[in-house]
């Protein structure tokens, strides 16, 4: 909890019991229908009360995963994260779902191109979110390959299936959607149960495959930071 003054402390037991990352709302979009405030974005990303924590995770290396919604809409946080990035150079940060930029990789291959530190992960999140997503690759395939060539050892494999007890978040459930992610990066062409007729996929040859699903994450555990420019 960014506001709970305890907060560093906290992170530092947890570290001690084994714990390899940090994931931190601050930066999400989500808007409470019932207050129509911010759900989760209960302080700004560069507010000081959270320097105590960047501070920590860039000396130890400890990696931030942010979700974080660069905008232009709601109104979007890019500035918030480009003052914390800044600031902590060093500091190991994940912004998972294409940094929400697959609509628009010239964003985030600026910021990925700034930021030597900064990853991203190929999940889209929400059904609603990976269907469109699938649909996007599946049109220009081309045009995300060649993101891959520029930027894909920082590039992470994920998910985001949220499982929570909902009925029908099953093992056949769970089983479409990490198929259809591995298919998505591993062939040129696909089906898949979550969209009618044939698919275009990234076919990432084995190199780049391999450092998707695992490679680049052992690397990114490996990594120790150092005077970044």
């Amino acid at each position: 909890d960014p506001l709970d003054p305890l907060k560093l402390t906290k992170l530092k037991s947890l570290r001690d019991q084994g714990a390899t990352g940090l994931k931190l709302y601050l930066g999400h979009g989500f808007v409470s229908p019932l207050t129509n405030e911010y759900f989760f974005h209960v302080i700004p990303m560069s507010d000081s009360r959270m320097d105590e924590i960047y501070r920590y995770c860039q000396e130890n290396y400890l990696p931030i995963c942010f979700h974080m919604n660069p905008g232009p809409t709601k109104p979007g946080f890019l500035k918030e994260f480009l003052t914390v990035a800044r600031k902590y150079p060093d500091m190991l940060i994940i912004v998972p779902h294409w940094a929400l930029s697959s609509i628009r990789l010239p964003r985030l291959e600026a910021l990925l191109a700034t930021f030597p530190n900064l990853w991203t992960d190929v999940s889209f999140g929400h059904d609603d979110y990976l269907l469109a997503g699938l649909q996007r690759i599946s049109k220009r395939p081309e045009k995300y390959r060649a993101f891959i060539d520029s930027f894909g050892r920082r590039v992470l494999f994920g998910t985001d299936l949220v499982i929570t007890s909902a009925r029908h978040k099953d093992a056949a459930w769970m089983t479409a959607r990490i198929g259809t992610y591995l298919n998505m990066i591993s062939e040129k062409e696909y089906d898949t149960p979550l969209l009618p007729g044939r698919q275009c996929g990234l076919g990432l040859s084995g190199g780049q495959r391999d450092g998707v699903l695992s490679a680049n994450y052992l690397r990114l555990r490996r990594s120790a930071p150092r005077n970044t420019q």
